[in-house]
């Protein structure tokens, strides 16, 4: 999409085209079609794994100060407390070209090989590579 119109970054409609929709009006479609799942099932239909062998890994990812002080309306968040504060996880499982299958957030302290049974689901491949965290 060449229009990103993001309300908290710029005014509305400031980013986009004459001719397209505010900045407003592109991010609650864009909030729709998160919440019906439209981009999973595209992110679905595009892909042609290679699935010969599998990678697993994750990351870690710092969450912002204020992330913990307003009330939660989406459900639990993916915010744990390490020693270097407030962290995110993201385990990612990966075909043998490194193109990303699922994903999986959790908290900062949970353990790698925690969410593997997850993201497996169903897969199956020739060898799993993963390393030891």
């Amino acid at each position: 999409m060449p229009c990103c119109g993001w309300p908290a970054r710029a005014r509305p409609g400031a980013t986009c085209p004459s001719g397209w929709a505010n900045g407003t009006q592109l991010y609650q479609r864009y909030a729709y079609w998160c919440k019906k799942g439209h981009f999973e099932h595209l992110f679905q239909g595009v892909q042609q794994p290679d699935m010969e062998d599998m990678t697993v890994d994750s990351t870690c990812c710092r969450a912002h100060l204020s992330s913990a002080g307003a009330r939660k309306t989406n459900g639990p968040q993916s915010i744990g407390i390490t020693r270097g504060g407030r962290n995110t996880k993201i385990h990612a499982i990966c075909n043998a070209l490194g193109n990303p299958l699922r994903f999986v957030l959790t908290a900062g302290q949970r353990h790698d090989s925690k969410p593997v049974p997850e993201l497996l689901g169903g897969l199956q491949a020739k060898a799993l590579l993963a390393d030891k965290a």
